[in-house]
């Protein structure tokens, strides 16, 4: 072989090789590598990263110790091995390297010599492959360890579980039971974390193989590839960490098993391991209030009360979830946007536990302005039975369907409309009834198919929609319609929702918009559990009223009102708040676009008209408006009362939907709770009705309002000075206005300054998320909520 050649066929290996040692050692390389091979599958079964970097420092040996054999290769004279030979031969060098039986010595002078013949005597580029070399040299035999250790892990999770323990910066997810429904949270989670270099450890419990159960094989498997750990012990006897970031998901196929682990991780033994921690409970019923303030109070008691130690518990119901995020994404009110203010009209199609969520969800979020909703639900049980069923919930919604029922009184002989009008058909629509049910209730906006089977809700969608087409045919008048119906296999409800969902006669006028939801991603993805795309405005809104409450204190000098359950309630009425925004926006003519006008099928027009709608709204409700804000600013302001009212009715609605009702025995309790509402008997005074006109009349909450006024609330005035008597107490109608919808926001800008820290390490972390409290109005400005800044100054002040 030619001298020549083999001198730049050895300085090219020399190079490749300290490439292969050093940069993939570079945080940006490991973290972009490792992020392609998992998105493309290449790295599976939960490798970790040190494997990927074993193989490129074998490489890397290989080709050092293949240069320093080339460079001597007699093969030219007859003598000696070959160069194909020394390959192998090499490979046998880096298993040794490995091993430790290799002399590294000898092979760091072999390459200095080497490159001194090839370049010249005393260059730095002998220095610096020397150096390599004895990097290599020292790092094969613990990476080799670390190859070994993971092979270990594998075939012991609890051994990899104690490791995952020393990596005490990552977030531990707890799962409680390894089934459909957690490993499809997991692997959310696990998507939303891929790309970061220290993603949260997923850890299942209670996972064991079945060698007669395929399906749990087949799970395990998938764990196991998103790189779970899963063990066979149940959630309370496994090693848990008591320190760092913690989750734990009770996701039991039985409820009655999560509402159960749940008390018991509230004892005594186990409270060291869920201090701060977050703990989700998934039901879908209220039986776990009874489980929950039972823990609270265990937990109070063992914490000492230190609100601080106290885990948070999330009560997770995903049917109710589901629902609205469904008509947040496709609101309720999109067939008519339109159209001339007139009556909604909503049809649920059984009534199951997903149907009753959008008799409830479809009751208190359809509170609009000028646009009264009809609510049609069909089911195969009784109507006697669904009467008994909304009754349990809560009587009073029956109540507020009558005309000049007493629970609608705002004023002596003056009445507010029925909330809705709710009427059921009972009806098989699977044994040959569909024709004949359906055909009166063609004038149906938005159908929602919850028949309990996929097949079911697919054969009658499609159905409804040649039904409904074949109307539209016939009659140009025909409204417009919604069909949204819940498909839970996740490959058909994509597939489904990838085909042409706008459907007509006229491909320039759609009129049908098919719409499947509910499948098992959707349902059990993290966003859905923890409402994460609203949940911002939600605690900006808590925060807001938290911040005006403190100014207008009702009980100066007595205890905390934080009665039990009082987290919950505070969490979903936040949220309700929030998610009700777009209804309200489109109550006063904001929102004038539909998915209707998208003719490609395509929705980013119209979703980005109202996200810019709805950014406005925020900017000008938290005093952030821009230049072009002015003429939105005194169209809000002129629609004040209208909404401030509107308000209060979806709050009555959203209450009642939860259990709570209205009572005039507050002075009893009063003198038990030290507050004017009981959470555990969920009696509130608050839920009654007010005047349209707002500030016009009094009504009975400017009844309420002094009633409490004279007995024993109390008010503090500018000066600090705690006021009583009719002039005292809180003004119930004071925080229904949009300017309390979320609070002050400072400009990221005035934060920092605010704060006294630097304006770039802030605004970097609003861009990657790790700011809480921040957000941003319309892509190009960030804000800060308020509440945390003055969390921050409050700590720094108390820290000097």
């Amino acid at each position: 072989m030619n001298t020549e050649v083999i001198k730049w066929i050895v300085l090219g290996l020399c190079a490749l090789s300290w490439a292969l040692t050093f940069l993939p050692l570079i945080y940006v390389c490991v973290r972009r590598i490792c992020a392609w091979l998992r998105r493309e599958g290449v790295v599976r079964f939960g490798f970790s990263r040190a494997v990927g970097y074993s193989v490129l420092l074998i490489v890397s040996l290989w080709c050092v110790r293949y240069a320093v054999a080339l460079y001597g290769c007699t093969s030219c004279d007859g003598s000696g091995l070959s160069w194909y030979e020394e390959m192998f031969n090499s490979l046998i060098g880096v298993m040794q390297t490995f091993s430790m039986d290799a002399d590294n010595e000898e092979m760091v002078e072999l390459v200095k010599e080497m490159l001194r013949a090839l370049i010249g005597e005393e260059n730095f580029v002998d220095g610096i492959m020397g150096l390599t070399v004895s990097f290599q040299d020292t790092l094969a035999p613990i990476m080799g360890g670390a190859i070994v250790f993971e092979m270990l892990t594998k075939l012991f999770p609890k051994a990899r579980l104690w490791f995952s323990y020393w990596i005490f910066w990552t977030e531990k997810c707890y799962f409680s039971e390894l089934n459909e429904a957690s490993l499809a949270l997991a692997k959310s989670i696990y998507n939303d974390n891929k790309r970061k270099v220290f993603g949260p450890t997923l850890i299942f419990t209670d996972a064991y193989v079945s060698g007669s159960d395929e399906k749990r094989t087949e799970m395990l498997q998938e764990a196991r590839v998103i790189g779970a750990i899963c063990v066979s012990d149940d959630l309370l006897h496994v090693r848990k960490k008591k320190r760092g970031k913690r989750s734990y998901y009770l996701i039991d196929s039985v409820e009655s098993s999560n509402l159960q682990t749940l008390v018991d991780l509230c004892a005594k033994s186990y409270y060291e391991y869920i201090k701060r921690a977050s703990i989700y409970l998934f039901v879908n019923s209220d039986a776990y209030v009874q489980a929950e303030r039972h823990a609270y109070i265990g937990m109070d008691e063992l914490a000492n009360g230190n609100k601080s130690e106290m885990p948070t518990v999330y009560p997770v119901r995903v049917c109710r979830n589901l629902i609205t995020n469904l008509f947040t994404e496709v609101p309720l009110y999109e067939p008519i946007v339109k159209c001339q203010p007139r009556e909604l009209r909503v049809t649920v199609l059984g009534n199951g536990s997903i149907g009753m969520e959008a008799l409830l969800a479809a009751y208190w979020m359809g509170q609009m302005l000028e646009r009264p909703i009809s609510i049609t639900v069909i089911s195969r049980e009784s109507e006697d039975e669904f009467w008994a069923k909304l009754s349990y919930i809560n009587p009073e919604i029956e109540e507020t369907l009558k005309i000049n029922s007493d629970i609608l009184s705002y004023k002596d002989g003056e009445y507010n409309d029925p909330y809705a009008e709710i009427s059921y058909h009972q009806a098989d629509l699977k044994a040959g009834a569909f024709d004949n049910v359906i055909k009166d209730l063609m004038d149906t906006d938005y159908w929602v198919v919850t028949l309990g089977s996929d097949d079911d809700n697919i054969a009658v969608a499609e159905k409804l929609h040649r039904v409904i087409g074949l109307e539209h045919l016939n009659d140009k008048e025909v409204p417009k319609a919604v069909i949204a119906y819940a498909v839970y296999d996740p490959h058909l409800c994509g597939a489904l929702n990838n085909k042409k969902k706008y459907c007509s006669v006229d491909p320039k006028k759609p009129d049908i918009y098919m719409y499947a939801f509910g499948s098992l991603d959707e349902v059990y993805s993290y966003d859905n559990i923890a409402m994460t795309r609203y949940s911002v405005w939600a605690e900006a809104a808590g925060a807001a009223y938290r911040n005006a409450q403190r100014r207008t204190d009702f009980n100066v000098g007595k205890r905390s009102r934080a009665e039990n359950g009082v987290l919950q309630y505070n969490y979903w009425s936040d949220l309700a708040k929030s998610l009700h925004v777009k209804y309200k926006l489109f109550s006063i003519g904001w929102i004038k676009t539909s998915v209707f006008d998208d003719v490609d099928e395509n929705e980013l027009h119209h979703r980005k008209a109202v996200k810019d709608v709805c950014a406005r709204y925020r900017r000008i409700a938290t005093g952030n408006g821009r230049a072009d804000d002015g003429t939105y600013k005194k169209l809000l302001d002129g629609e004040h009362d209208r909404l401030a009212w509107l308000e209060h009715r979806r709050w009555n609605a959203f209450l009642r939907t939860e259990g709570y009702c209205s009572s005039d025995k507050y002075a009893v309790y009063h003198q038990a709770s030290d507050s004017y509402k009981h959470m555990e008997l969920r009696l509130h005074p608050c839920i009654l009705e007010c005047s349209p006109k707002w500030r016009g009349d009094d009504d009975r909450l400017d009844a309420l309002t002094a009633d409490l006024a004279k007995v024993d609330h109390y008010r503090e005035n500018e000066r600090g000075e705690v006021e009583k008597g009719p002039l005292g107490g809180s003004d119930f109608k004071e925080y229904d206005g949009y300017e309390y919808e979320y609070g002050k926001f400072y400009p990221v800008e005035e934060a920092a300054k605010s704060m006294g820290v630097s304006l770039w390490r802030l605004r970097l972390r609003c861009k990657r998320g790790r700011q809480y409290g921040a957000t941003t109005f319309d892509n190009d400005k960030w804000y800060i909520h308020n509440d945390v800044v003055d969390k921050y100054l409050k700590q720094r002040k108390q820290s000097k």
